[in-house]
């Protein structure tokens, strides 16, 4: 697949899902996560600081396969819910719901959509 296929994949997948904003307040939210991981020395990247910012502003968990880098998120205090999609055991939560919430996330170094499905039912 190249990388117009990619692009158009993924503005095909956009259609079907609610995209929640980045916005000013968020930024914020994202800034100060942000400066507070560097200066832990814990560098998790801009994009994951973002979905981390969006899912707290909107006050929603975020089901990631990337655990380690929202704990970090977590431990300077901020609750954000976390959910592991790919443990078996939180797979079949009665909150998440296939078209509940979707945040959909643009790695543009890969231009691959990254599904952090999430669900404000969980904490």
């Amino acid at each position: 697949m190249g990388r117009e296929d990619r692009i158009a994949a993924f503005e095909a997948s956009l259609v079907n899902v609610e995209v929640l904003p980045f916005d000013d307040a968020t930024a914020r939210i994202a800034g100060r996560i942000n400066a507070d991981l560097q200066n832990q020395g814990r560098i998790i990247g801009m994009p994951d600081v973002m979905i981390a910012a969006i899912a707290l502003h909107h006050r929603l968990a975020l089901v990631t396969g990337n655990v380690a880098h929202f704990e970090y998120v977590r431990a300077l205090g901020h609750e954000l819910g976390i959910d592991n999609w790919r443990d078996p055991a939180t797979q079949d939560h009665p909150a998440w719901k296939p078209a509940t919430f979707r945040l959909v996330a643009d790695r543009a170094r890969r231009l691959r959509a990254c599904d952090c499905r999430t669900s404000g039912a969980m904490r």
